[in-house]
């Protein structure tokens, strides 16, 4: 006999997730009365469980967040485990995520599969595009298979089923009960599942893509089916299950019809008469009837994979905008200069540098119109254009790989071929990889070994793949210099791409591809390419060579390729050659052949790409950027108002090249905050502050740029708490030895249309110390920020970010109130997981310092990451004895809905 627990030990049942479904399910109740069409929710049963006072809805919110958390983290020890086979991810409703009480489709597949679910019960598929979880979703966990199962709740959802159908009318068939309503709600569906199945292929072409549409329901004189159609007068049951078979018929067809249109990548599995008798309810089968349901979806995964027991990781043969480099834009002055630059060049006139804004348009209006050689706009160019295009485009070669293809070009000698890091990562792909030369229409191709053992060398976060070649064949090829001068193209000019897109013989998208914009390592243009393009060189109308193109997306139908700077990738290797010990011999022949010199040394050159030092190259940094709200927290550590000048400015010079909007600052006093104000307004930088007088000299403080942001402390909010600050642990210590720090931040917008980012900035320093009193004051403090957070969410509708020196590793249950809440956050949580630190001094290193969001943030990956620990003791000198023995944090903020405005004026 099931004993009765408290609501607090069924929760940590749900959180261990080797504890049984089945054992969970004994203790809750199916809440029906609450429940949506597709989004049962279940509830506590209150003769087994004692709630301690919590309310019910509350409790449905955590067991729903819960079900889908429980099977991510079993997707990830699977994975972590060694996991070979396929992979999926999985999106969907309740027939994919039915919370606890039944087995749904997904639970009968998961040991067959690494299935990583995205599925919430009652998921209408608009929610699911717009979420845009299943993109990123696909990007991190490279599936073989995507499995939708939705539809159900936009069409019968919230009594809708009333007003699909007809009423009743004596003689009416079937199949005529659907009204237009109906009709253009199935349409909406499917124009949703058109955009999902579009987005995921385009970068994705070799996912395969499982839907379908539900089996024949069964009206049971319930309030989704039976009783909906009987208020219409509709009261055959027989009648009804026709009407009902008819709709589940339309649906599937509809998804028939949708399949077609990607052939051999969307495949619509055929549920219907896979249940029988084995319902739940009206919507949903039973255990047996999920069962069934998922040996449709299993035989179909069977034929498309046969036997095979082991698989690559499905990646994109050409990466999206997930991929886009974190580059910065050009301050005005130096734009300003790039286009001096290249005027004097393209129209051979002596042109003073100007420090006009209006001059520098006029000069890119006349840079546009020289290439317009006759008025309106036809395009000729000078004969010497092909022959020095054969030239180059000679020395482009398909690099053929065991898993895909992209392109590459011969630079510098016959001894070097460029590509991209994604085409080939490391030496072991280069031992695999062929390149193809001559392989075009008419010609026969030349192939020709790698040798990365002679020559290799490559940068992820650039994305560039250098590897050594030596065939004699080579020699008749003349490579593609490369250029250290950063001024070879500017906006409004054209540029043109040689490739092999998606393996094909080799291609060219000439002249008429538009610069829009240039950012300091990368350049975007509009272009003709597909996946198999990337690692193409792409060049200016002198056929010097301006970019290595790497990415592509279509935003709001607007198409952008981005291609990495030479001058940025040629800059790396120069800081290389100083950071190696001996110097390779290979980088300083391949070096030599540059025939140039970077006119913007600091700018463009070491500097710009690896920091101050040149004896570090791959360093982690961080810069803020005008696309995104940056915002961070930093424990500077004793930064009181007895430090010296030297520290102040050392410590301004590190938040100066962040470049954040708002940063929440500890340990701080009010002096040193008004000299590091004055040394960061000697840099040119516009920062004010907002403080908080706190016991002892440990104060609090928000930095801010004044030119983008707005900081007020909300005293409203700190005052509406003021008891909870004031609280105590059983043995009399305070929670809060220093008050958080509460203010409404907004950043605003990089364009005149978009909106702010707006949200309420939580800065904690929590109790140090690792002994029982401190650790309980921490439990109780994270308890009461979890309940001020909801009091704020529900108050002032506005998301939330919470961070700090918490004083508290995550490899323990202290802070778990707030890192098991289901609505927030913990975004170190993987950081953890990977033992990274931010605590960085000679004792104790550990990650004590965190940011927990609310689920409403909207934010911008960092390097693959939903947050950064940038790591400034590997890139600033004495970082621990002159700065500090914190790391940042930082995170990136979504600060428009609206895409880029790659073409303002003003903007490089």
């Amino acid at each position: 006999m099931t004993q009765q627990i408290t609501l607090s030990e069924l929760k940590a049942k749900i959180r261990d997730i080797d504890t049984p479904d089945e054992e969970i399910a004994a203790y809750l109740l199916e809440a029906s009365e609450v429940s949506d069409a597709f989004a049962p929710q279940v509830r506590i049963n209150p003769e087994l469980v004692d709630d301690e006072g919590v309310e019910a809805d509350v409790a449905m919110r955590f067991f729903n967040a819960m079900s889908k958390r429980r099977r991510q983290k079993r997707y990830q020890r699977k994975i972590e485990s060694g996991w070979t086979g396929l992979r999926i991810v999985s999106e969907g409703d309740s027939w994919f995520q039915y919370p606890f009480l039944l087995r749904d489709v997904i639970d009968q597949l998961f040991d067959d599969y690494a299935i990583y679910s995205l599925g919430a019960a009652g998921d209408l598929v608009q929610d699911m595009l717009d979420q845009d979880e299943i993109l990123q979703a696909v990007r991190q966990q490279k599936p073989h298979v995507f499995l939708i199962s939705g539809g159900g709740n936009d069409l019968l959802g919230d009594g809708m089923l009333k007003t699909a159908v007809h009423p009743f009318k004596a003689g009416r068939p079937a199949k005529d009960y659907p009204n237009a309503t109906f009709g253009k709600r199935l349409k909406d569906i499917i124009g949703v599942y058109r955009s999902i199945f579009t987005a995921l292929l385009a970068e994705f072409p070799g996912l395969k893509i499982l839907c379908h549409g539900y089996d024949y329901a069964r009206p049971d004189n319930a309030r989704w089916l039976g009783k909906p159609m009987a208020s219409l007068g509709i009261k055959d049951k027989a009648l009804q299950t026709r009407i009902v078979a008819e709709m589940i018929n339309r649906f599937n067809a509809a998804l028939v019809t949708l399949a077609s249109e990607f052939p051999g990548s969307v495949v619509r599995v055929s549920c219907l008469n896979a249940v029988g008798d084995n319902w739940h309810d009206e919507l949903h089968p039973n255990n047996k009837g999920y069962a069934d349901a998922a040996d449709k979806f299993r035989s179909v995964i069977a034929s498309m994979f046969g036997s095979v027991t082991e698989f690559e990781a499905t990646a994109p043969l050409s990466p999206g905008k997930e991929a886009m480099i974190d580059a910065q834009d050009l301050e005005p002055q130096a734009f300003r200069e790039l286009v001096d630059t290249r005027g004097r060049e393209l129209l051979e006139t002596p042109l003073p540098p100007t420090e006009d804004e209006g001059r520098r348009k006029e000069i890119e209006q006349d840079i546009s119109q020289h290439f317009e050689k006759i008025s309106g706009g036809a395009d000729f160019l000078p004969a010497s254009f092909l022959y020095r295009g054969a030239d180059a485009a000679a020395s482009v070669c398909r690099v053929n790989l065991p898993g895909g293809s992209g392109t590459g070009f011969l630079i510098g000698t016959s001894k070097f071929i460029m590509t991209n890091n994604h085409v080939i990562a490391d030496k072991e792909e280069a031992r695999e990889a062929i390149a193809e030369f001559r392989f075009e229409e008419g010609g026969a191709s030349l192939m020709v070994n790698l040798d990365p053992d002679r020559f290799f060398v490559t940068s992820k976060e650039l994305d560039f793949t250098i590897v050594g070649c030596d065939d004699p064949v080579l020699d008749e090829f003349d490579p593609i210099p490369l250029l250290r001068n950063p001024s070879t193209v500017t906006r409004g000019e054209k540029v043109n791409i040689v490739q092999h897109p998606r393996g094909r013989p080799k291609e060219v998208a000439l002249h008429n591809n538009d610069v829009l914009r240039v950012k300091d390592k990368v350049v975007w243009y509009e272009t003709d390419t597909e996946p198999g393009s990337s690692g193409s060189p792409v060049f200016n109308n002198a056929w010097d060579l301006v970019a290595l193109h790497h990415a592509g997306w279509i935003e709001n139908g607007v198409t952008t390729n981005e291609g990495v700077r030479i001058a940025a990738i040629v800059s790396h290797l120069v800081a290389r050659q100083h950071s190696e010990a001996a110097g390779s011999p290979g980088l300083v022949q391949l070096l030599s052949t540059i025939p140039d010199s970077s006119p913007h040394l600091g700018f463009f050159d070491i500097a710009g790409i690896t920091g101050a030092s040149t004896q570090e190259v791959e360093v982690p940094e961080y810069r803020g950027s005008l696309e995104f709200a940056d915002i961070g927290f930093w424990n500077i550590e004793h930064f009181n108002d007895a430090i010296s000048d030297m520290r102040v400015n050392a410590v301004a010079g590190v938040l100066g090249h962040l470049s954040l909007d708002a940063m929440g600052l500890v340990e701080v006093q009010k002096d040193a905050m008004d000299r590091l104000i004055a040394s960061l307004q000697a840099l040119g930088q516009s920062y004010d502050y907002k403080y908080l007088n706190v016991r002892g000299s440990q104060d609090l403080a928000v930095l801010y740029d004044s030119k983008t942001t707005e900081v007020n402390i909300s005293a409203k909010i700190m005052n509406r708490h003021k008891s909870a600050w004031a609280a105590t642990t059983g043995t009399g210590r305070t929670a809060f030895p220093r008050r958080p720090l509460i203010a409404n931040v907004k950043v605003a917008p990089n364009t005149k249309s978009g909106e702010p980012v707006e949200f309420i900035m939580i800065l904690l320093h929590l109790k140090a110390f690792g002994d029982p009193q401190s650790k309980a004051r921490r439990r109780l403090a994270a308890e009461i920020l979890t309940e001020v957070i909801a009091d704020i969410r529900d108050t002032e509708k506005l998301p939330v970010v919470l961070g700090g020196d918490l004083n508290e590793t995550l490899n323990n249950d202290v802070l778990s109130p707030l890192t098991d809440a289901p609505d927030l956050f913990t975004l170190t949580t993987d950081d953890a997981a990977d033992n990274a630190l931010s605590y960085v001094g000679a004792r104790y290193r550990s990650l004590i310092d965190h940011i927990v969001v609310s689920n409403d943030v909207r934010m911008s990956p960092i390097s693959g990451d939903d947050a950064a620990i940038v790591r400034l003791d590997k890139t600033v000198t004495d970082f621990t004895r002159d700065v500090s023995d914190h790391v940042p944090l930082v995170i990136r903020m979504v600060s428009r809905d609206a895409p880029l405005q790659i073409g303002d004026a003003g903007k490089a």
